[in-house]
């Protein structure tokens, strides 16, 4: 008898034998790499009909990968919840908690980010998780030593897991603070605090009645990355088990976090999501916009979100004794660090002296 239809693997590729043809292909093939495989099939209705049987299969294939990936997420989502209830908890007197994290790729902003956060924010503490505490109080020993001497326990590092596949950037929203103040605010390690941000957050809470201080993007399902909520609102932390946390970003994700809280979601405006500072996008935009960026829209002022208030403010804590002594002991061979600093100081000088508006 002759089978019509034949199928075989190998590690990467599927062998398919339709009558006399046979046909090899990737495991994951996109729609023209089907399209390439049976453009030569001279007859367009047994074409069409290669065509419709290979996409059929490779919606069962990707059914099949969805449900495998949709498995592991919800174990490593479930190992995330039994990650958070064995950190030993902290009380601590002062009413806000800075918190972030950092993977290796961030120490440099994780060292200075407290400098700026407690010298606008007396009654708060800054609480940073990261992936390597070892190896991260290698580099920065003297600085560290330095906190320790000056701000006692204010400035807290400590290692925190950082999950395969899981999105660095989520750690922060899915890993619970041993610090324990009343609010906690969540934000990007690379936005240098130049303000008091409680009174903003907390009046937008108390007068929109809301659960926490952030709102949605438009036409998006994303929160904003910066996140003001009472500690006992946002732990213990809640993830939905029906999306796939290996797939989605940071923002994306908290959001789906707070709708599995049931609490109110609003939208962003420009006036409700204020950075508080300074955002150095070191790493996903230069300074300046160049022809290598945006050159349609090129003009005369930074890229990075940075205006002359904020300039002004920068330069003013940025020089003041504080921050000196602390710089001084960045040490020579801390390159990426100094570029970094380096780089503020030169876009911080450039709006102020030359920016009109």
């Amino acid at each position: 008898m002759i089978k019509l239809f034949q199928k075989s693997e190998t590690e990467k590729y599927i062998i398919i034998k339709i009558l006399f043809i046979k046909i090899t292909f990737k495991k994951k093939p996109t729609k023209s790499d089907i399209d390439a495989i049976v453009w030569w099939i001279p007859i367009k209705s047994l074409r069409n009909a290669v065509r419709n049987l290979l996409n059929t299969y490779m919606d069962l294939l990707n059914i099949n990968n969805n449900s495998a990936n949709i498995n592991n997420s919800i174990d490593i989502i479930e190992q995330i919840m039994k990650d958070n209830a064995n950190i030993h908890i902290q009380e601590k007197h002062e009413k806000l908690l800075f918190y972030t994290c950092a993977n290796e790729k961030y120490y440099p902003f994780a060292i200075i980010y407290p400098i700026f956060a407690l010298a606008f924010n007396n009654d708060a503490l800054v609480e940073i998780g990261l992936q390597d505490y070892d190896y991260f109080y290698s580099i920065y020993k003297d600085i560290i030593e330095y906190y320790k001497k000056k701000y006692n326990d204010k400035i807290y590092y400590h290692n925190v897991k950082f999950y395969d596949n899981v999105m660095p950037n989520s750690i922060r929203f899915i890993s619970k603070p041993h610090y324990k103040t009343k609010y906690v605010y969540i934000g990007d390690i690379d936005i240098l605090i130049l303000e008091d941000i409680f009174n903003f957050h907390y009046n937008n809470i108390k007068h929109n009645k809301l659960d926490f201080s952030n709102h949605k993007r438009i036409n998006i399902n994303y929160l904003t990355g910066l996140h003001f909520i009472e500690y006992d609102k946002m732990y213990p932390i809640s993830i939905p088990k029906n999306i796939n946390i290996y797939e989605i970003s940071d923002e994306e994700l908290l959001y789906h976090m707070m709708v599995n809280k049931k609490y109110k979601i609003t939208n962003i405006t420009n006036t409700n999501r204020p950075i508080h500072g300074y955002h150095v996008s070191y790493f996903s935009r230069p300074p300046l916009q160049t022809i290598t960026t945006r050159d349609m829209l090129a003009k005369n002022y930074p890229a990075w979100t940075v205006d002359k208030e904020v300039a002004k403010k920068y330069e003013a804590i940025r020089f003041s004794k504080e921050v000196k002594d602390i710089y001084s002991l960045i040490k020579e061979d801390m390159i990426e660090i100094r570029k970094i600093i380096q780089y503020m100081d030169l876009v911080s000088y450039y709006i102020i002296n030359n920016h009109t508006s």
